[in-house]
């Protein structure tokens, strides 16, 4: 069905078929890596007098065959320049034949080794391929594109002879996309490469770029929360920590975060966003309790138990007093601002005895986290306030 390129022999008709034909294919080597990997030069042949719009599907069978050759190959010693030619070269037919090497997806970050070609192999035609698809990316679509980059950046980290540098005229494009997809595989060509590709200036934009998508305007919300998780999880190219917990990147400061300060007219989601990536920041940057970052969140969390004890919806009181945890769990440790939030809490249960459920969760959920004994205390006036109100409720009746 693949052979058929251009719709020579069948027509138009055929050409959604043609394409799952590709897209199984795709599902068979991601299965069982290798199917495809004595034929390559075949695909490459196939992909490159595909020219109907169906050439990304070729592009991205081939590629997909491409990386997972060269993974099997990273698991034989002393691999020889004929051998790996004769990868490049396959042209078997398309009967198939069974792989019994299992392989797993190949693991790429920075606690991980990643498998590697012996040194010193020739990959004069390798890279020429690999050039090749860099400049035939341009007309995917931007999820092919994605899909493309990624496997691309695979097969440069398991080949030694192929250059970083092979991406380095894609920066440009890709620092600029507006695309979920292509940004997610930038971050991924990022956290392999590191300082190797990306150099501080680029690191320094990326970021800015991230900041700006973060609070964009005309950006749904799903996509403002995506790039927040971007910022809060950025691999720098000199991570001060390796923990995988979220740790904010050198480079964003309090300035450069001030447009994501959190606001009453946030969104839940956003809002909590925004605050925990806020309270970072002014963590990292050893604020006190006078500065003025900190007085701003602690302001708006008072305005938000505000609203709570103006009779607020219950989303309101449960994206509250989430917020207020967020905020006690980074802030703990300033006596002042902590002592006039147990005040406002039990001044708001003392007039409003709905909030019970809510404020009991609250202390318990802070009791689960060992943190400094003012935070308990939160718990303990919490607890107290509400027996209190229950027993004057007894005497009343």
């Amino acid at each position: 069905m693949i052979q058929d390129i251009n719709d020579y022999r069948c027509g138009l008709s055929q050409q959604p078929i043609r394409a799952t034909a590709c897209d199984c294919l795709r599902e068979m080597e991601t299965c069982s890596p290798g199917l495809l990997s004595q034929k390559l030069e075949a695909l490459y042949l196939l992909k490159q007098q595909e020219t109907t719009v169906l050439h990304q599907s070729y592009c991205l069978l081939y590629t997909l065959g491409l990386k997972n050759a060269i993974r099997i190959l990273t698991n034989q010693k002393d691999v020889t320049d004929l051998e790996f030619k004769s990868i490049l070269g396959g042209n078997e037919g398309f009967a198939w034949k069974s792989n019994q090497l299992e392989l797993t997806s190949l693991p790429i970050n920075m606690l991980v080794q990643v498998p590697r070609l012996t040194q010193g192999l020739d990959c004069k035609e390798l890279k020429s391929i690999m050039s090749l698809l860099l400049e035939e990316s341009y007309l995917l679509m931007p999820i092919s594109q994605s899909a493309l980059l990624r496997e691309l950046v695979e097969v440069v980290a398991m080949v030694p002879g192929l250059s970083r540098t092979l991406f380095k005229s894609q920066l440009l494009r890709l620092f600029g996309t507006a695309d979920v997809s292509l940004m997610h595989a930038t971050l991924f060509m990022k956290d392999t490469f590191t300082d190797s590709l990306f150099t501080t200036v680029d690191e320094n934009f990326l970021l800015k770029r991230l900041v700006g998508m973060a609070q964009h305007p005309l950006l749904r919300i799903t996509e403002k929360l995506f790039y927040m998780e971007c910022i809060l999880h950025f691999p720098e190219n000199r991570p001060i920590s390796s923990s995988g917990e979220e740790s904010l990147p050198v480079l964003v400061t309090p300035r450069r975060a001030a447009f994501l300060h959190p606001t009453v007219f946030n969104d839940s989601a956003t809002m909590l966003c925004r605050l925990n990536l806020l309270c970072l920041v002014h963590l990292e940057a050893n604020e006190g309790e006078a500065d003025k970052g900190i007085g701003f969140l602690f302001d708006h969390i008072m305005a938000l138990l505000k609203i709570v004890d103006n009779d607020g919806s219950r989303e309101v009181v449960v994206t509250s007093l989430r917020a207020l945890f967020i905020f006690l769990m980074h802030f703990s440790g300033m006596e002042e601002l902590s002592e006039k939030l147990i005040d406002k809490l039990c001044d708001m249960y003392s007039r409003h005895s709905r909030l019970a459920p809510n404020l009991i969760g609250l202390a318990n959920r802070i009791q689960e986290h060992p943190r400094p004994s003012l935070v308990g205390q939160v718990a303990k006036r919490a607890s107290e306030t509400h027996y209190g109100n229950a027993s004057i409720a007894v005497d009343d009746s």
